[in-house]
């Protein structure tokens, strides 16, 4: 039997989208375009936060990313770099999970164009709690790779931290929470025993939110460039576009606005 919290916990930290292809000869991880650009291809991982600093020494205006997600931890300390709030965040081909959560929306400025993607599937933070068991274990594995605070004193913190975050740049939190409050239901599947009378909650499809430019706006994002896809049709074939093998959309639930 699986819970919906553990999951739910799970696929923010590391990806349960799709994984779309990264372009041929793009080293992974960050790197320096140009003078006034870094970029980001690939996971956030542990390290990620290190090599973002190694990188952006010099400085920069503008930052290019396309990532699957990764760490949310990792994540939110990159964008507390007191220079991210006055990049314009580029995103190219997509930014989902902890890069949409964090990385995109946290910048001077947005640009998604009509061949990009940025989704959202959630977060950690406790307004959505989680079992405190195996899921934990398995987030206390990933973070002593961070080798810098206890996974409980973070879980503890890591709310009121990410709203002082977002408060400081103007945008709203509950745009991390809205794709459970929305979408949840339709991602996984209940089933009772009628002998017993237990219910039994099954996973039944992963599923990325995909905002309107509306809903953006909404939440706070004022200096915004972004081609929404219309629908949940248009979103599938722009995806299409860019997945190594499409057919593996079949596993996933992708929604469009509100």
């Amino acid at each position: 039997m699986h819970r919906a919290g553990f999951f739910g916990l799970v696929w923010v930290l590391i990806c349960s989208a799709p994984c779309l292809a990264v372009a041929e000869g793009v080293e992974f991880g960050w790197s320096r375009t140009s003078a006034d650009q870094i970029r980001l291809d690939g996971y956030i991982e542990p390290d990620s936060l290190l090599n973002f600093q190694v990188v952006a020494e010099g400085g920069f205006k503008s930052i290019v990313l396309n990532s699957p997600g990764g760490m949310e931890f990792a994540a939110m300390r990159i964008a507390q770099d007191p220079r991210y709030k006055d990049a314009d965040i580029i995103v190219s081909e997509k930014c989902l999970s902890a890069c949409a959560n964090y990385l995109a929306v946290l910048g001077r400025s947005l640009s998604v164009d009509c061949d990009s993607i940025i989704g959202f599937h959630g977060t950690i933070l406790r307004r959505h709690p989680v079992l405190r068991g195996y899921g934990l274990s398995f987030l206390g594995n990933l973070n002593r790779k961070y080798k810098s605070q206890s996974l409980d004193q973070w879980y503890k913190t890591s709310e009121q931290e990410t709203r002082n975050l977002f408060k400081a740049r103007g945008i709203d939190i509950n745009l991390l929470f809205y794709r459970n409050s929305k979408f949840l239901k339709n991602f996984y599947q209940l089933e009772f025993d009628p002998d017993t009378g237990e219910a039994t909650q099954t996973i039944s499809q992963n599923g990325v939110w995909v905002p309107s430019e509306a809903q953006l706006r909404a939440f706070g994002l004022k200096n915004l460039t972004y081609c929404a896809p219309v629908d949940d049709e248009a979103l599938r074939a722009r995806i299409g576009r860019s997945a190594k093998n499409p057919a593996t959309l079949r596993d996933y639930v992708w929604h469009v606005g509100p």
